[in-house]
């Protein structure tokens, strides 16, 4: 009708913009393709709290298919503010295979997708641990990025067949990616003592990586797992209460108990330190 159109989208999401500055972002996000992350982090530059809430929200419904708690959102907002990447991943288009890429199918990222969003619900158990609440903020960081990580690292393998030998992944047939998450954190950047002439205490690190593990809000065979798969064999009072006799027993008596396959249970004890024989898990390794 020889109606500049271009000019006429410009005054009308001009006045929205008067009104409503998130129904204006909504006009140019329903015709342009935003970049949400950097528009968050314009918001949280300027101040504008209402507008970082608002996209915040359209970045999570765009990388997960699941609503994620009031509690939940405001933390990963909260963290945001403060300048800590907390902000969940997207979907790969591409993998590389033996240096052979493949694009990946709508079909295939949606599934991945769909099993990575149980992040929400990891980073909800997460954020409602005790112990995560004692943890610094750049160690909060680092423990949800390690959630994250759990369920990208679970959709790459039961989606694509991918295993890309993610520890963690593996353990958390065992141990609540909530806990494991909480554990790195507070395991990194632990270090050996040494004494006045530099020389390395032998024992220092692995007493605090024991010391780390006590704190952890979870069970005492838990505990003996989380050590035992570090690589360190079980001891006198490593676990409070318990002899490493003692230990040992209700840690295989647990991954005999846990729920998860006859594979996944012999995995987990040999990486425990008990012995394997043709896929059976021998009770005499005690």
């Amino acid at each position: 009708l020889g109606i500049p159109t271009r000019n006429a989208f410009n005054v009308v999401t001009g006045l929205t913009k008067r009104v409503s500055e998130k129904a204006g972002y909504a006009i140019d996000n329903a015709f342009y393709e935003k970049n949400y992350r950097t528009d968050l982090e314009k918001a949280i530059e300027e101040g504008d709290d209402g507008m970082a809430s608002h996209i915040l929200g359209l970045l999570l419904g765009e990388r997960i298919d699941t609503d994620m708690s009031e509690a939940v959102f405001e933390e990963v907002l909260a963290l945001s503010k403060r300048g800590y990447k907390v902000l969940p991943r997207t979907m790969p288009k591409t993998v590389t295979v033996n240096d052979v890429e493949y694009e990946l199918t709508d079909e295939q990222r949606e599934a991945m997708r769909e099993i990575y969003s149980g992040y929400a619900e990891g980073l909800s158990q997460l954020i409602a641990r005790s112990d995560y609440g004692r943890l610094a903020d750049e160690e909060k960081e680092y423990a949800i990025d390690r959630v994250s990580d759990i369920y990208y690292e679970r959709a790459y393998l039961e989606v694509l067949g991918i295993d890309r030998g993610d520890r963690d992944l593996f353990l958390s047939c065992a141990v609540s990616a909530d806990a494991l998450a909480v554990y790195r954190a507070a395991v990194r950047g632990l270090s050996s003592d040494v004494d006045r002439r530099g020389n390395v205490i032998a024992g220092s690190k692995r007493a605090k990586v024991v010391r780390a593990i006590n704190a952890l809000d979870i069970s005492r065979a838990e505990k003996a797992l989380l050590l035992a798969s570090s690589g360190y064999s079980l001891q006198d009072g490593d676990i409070r209460g318990m002899s490493a006799q003692n230990a040992r027993k209700t840690l295989l008596r647990f991954i005999l108990m846990m729920d998860g396959t006859k594979e996944e249970k012999a995995a987990l004890a040999e990486a425990c330190g008990f012995e394997v024989r043709n896929g059976r898990i021998l009770r005499n390794s005690l």
